[in-house]
């Protein structure tokens, strides 16, 4: 029985050790490269796929003013609500793409989520 394992191992496991290794070499390389990719990405300044979110809030009063009440801010509130990767915060890709797409054209003047 041992002799029948060791001679089935010996003519089919050479191939299969031999897919097993080349497959885990390609792999660890391709994770190196991408590892490699984002970490220089980062150490460039590029922070485009993290998302932060902030919650501002404004309060206000009402004033007398010379043409009558009118409210006017009294203090602005920002709340840190976290950051993550964009995948993790919006998993449906296109819809992540159509946000980056975005995102490179926000201004103060034009955010991201009017408010408005």
């Amino acid at each position: 029985m041992f002799a029948d394992i060791l001679t089935e191992v010996g003519s089919k496991g050479l191939g299969v050790l031999a897919g097993m290794l080349l497959g885990g070499i390609i792999t660890v390389s391709v994770a190196v490269w991408r590892r490699r990719k984002e970490r220089l990405r980062i150490t460039s300044g590029d922070a485009r796929d993290t998302i932060s979110i902030h919650l501002h809030l404004i309060e206000s009063s009402q004033a007398s003013t010379q043409s009558g009440p009118r409210r006017v801010p009294t203090a602005l509130r920002v709340r840190a609500l976290g950051q993550s990767e964009l995948c993790r915060v919006v998993p449906n890709g296109h819809l992540a793409s159509v946000l980056m797409r975005r995102a490179q054209t926000v201004t103060s003047r034009d955010p991201l989520i009017s408010m408005a």
